[in-house]
């Protein structure tokens, strides 16, 4: 249960609690993978969720669940946005997985999520020095 490398986004993120920032979490789920036990929130993301000691932002879609015992984090729902037209404009084709956009909206809506609301973050202190 403890033995992934991304364990270590608990540490960083009480980091920039402690100096402090405003930490923001990045959910890994997934709607696409055929193994159920890999739909949903990431149960690597819970875990390290589970290891932070702060309590941090975590930017989801609209409609996404509360794990039971996560409450202590800000879950703040947010548009995801329209990120095949994004990812079209820039000419990029991003898979996850082996999987676009279509086939694992949820990986991708999750990303925007995280993305979208830490930009507004780092925008909001740039504005307030």
């Amino acid at each position: 249960r403890l033995g992934f490398s991304a364990l270590e986004v608990a540490p960083i993120l009480d980091a920039v609690a402690w100096l402090g920032g405003t930490p923001v979490a990045c959910v890994r789920a997934s709607s696409g993978d055929a193994r159920s036990r890999h739909l949903g929130i990431s149960h690597h993301t819970l875990t390290a969720l589970e290891a932070v000691r702060s309590s941090v932002q975590v930017p989801v879609p609209p409609g996404t669940a509360v794990p039971p015992g996560f409450e202590r984090h800000q879950w703040i729902e947010l548009s995801p946005g329209s990120i095949a037209t994004d990812l079209g404009v820039l000419d990029l084709s991003v898979k996850t997985m082996g999987r676009g956009v279509d086939e694992d909206r949820l990986f991708f809506d999750m990303a925007a999520c995280a993305g979208r609301h830490a930009g507004a973050v780092a925008l909001r202190m740039l504005g307030s020095r």
